[in-house]
This record gives C-alpha cells, sequence and structure tokens, in this order.
C-alpha cells in the first residue's frame, strides 16, 4: 500500500513540475526551467524505483499523473486568466 501511495504521489508531483516546466519554457525563463528539468529527473529516477518494486503500482502512477496534470494545467490557466489574448 505504501509503494501505491508514493507512486501515486510521485507521479501527481512530476506532473505538476512538468506543467510548470512547459510555462518556463513558454515564458522563456531558462533558469526556472533547468530547475523543473533537474526535478523532473529525479521523480522521474524515484517513480523508477518505485515501479522495480512493485509492478502494479503503474496504475496508481497513471491516476496520479492524471490528476497532477489536471491540477497543473488548471492553475495555470488560473494564472494567465487575464493574460490571453
Amino acid at each position: 500500500m505504501l509503494l501505491l501511495s508514493a507512486a501515486f504521489t510521485l507521479s501527481f508531483a512530476l506532473d505538476i513540475v512538468w506543467a510548470l516546466y512547459v510555462t518556463c519554457i513558454a515564458a522563456k525563463m531558462p533558469g526556472r526551467a533547468a530547475l523543473y528539468s533537474s526535478l523532473i529527473v529525479a521523480l522521474g529516477g524515484l517513480n523508477v524505483l518505485v515501479f522495480v518494486r512493485s509492478p502494479w503500482s503503474v496504475f496508481a502512477a497513471a491516476l496520479g499523473g492524471f490528476c497532477g496534470t489536471y491540477v497543473g494545467v488548471s492553475g495555470a490557466l488560473r494564472a494567465w486568466r487575464g493574460k490571453l489574448p
């Protein structure tokens, strides 16, 4: 159960960081994009370690990825609301 929770949480965080990374690339902010890139590698590596211990955690990771992307993109859209053409 702990590995399933870890897979969900890591994938949730990973997808939020991906959304932030893409936002920084679009805004031409290379320093922040580089920071988020390093977090993507670290979180992805930790997720691989979880997958090796428990292959079934892929399903929890998929759910975490969905939720993380939804939260990350929703937050970005709220931040851009007044700035979109």
